[in-house]
């Protein structure tokens, strides 16, 4: 791959981020608003599905920690 192709992939990379961020900005506010002020039937629901993106790599390194760092009681070696 030459230079010239790198540029073109990075600045189409930014063009669809320019595009993609204030989709997502106006998205994220209709939801917040639909959320916390008209409470609809199901907000909670919906409210829950927003978040998942945050909660979900917490939870995966959380219990990548506990498997990582917990060892089981038959391979301590105690004196």
């Amino acid at each position: 791959m030459s230079g010239q192709q790198g540029v073109a992939i990075v600045l189409d990379s930014m063009r669809i981020a320019a595009l993609a961020a204030p989709i997502g900005g106006l998205l994220a506010i209709t939801l917040a608003y639909l959320v916390e002020r008209v409470r609809p039937p199901g907000g909670n629901v919906l409210g829950f599905v927003a978040l998942l993106p945050a909660i979900l790599p917490g939870v995966i390194f959380g219990v990548g920690y506990i498997v990582a760092f917990n060892l089981p009681s038959a391979s301590r070696a105690w004196p």
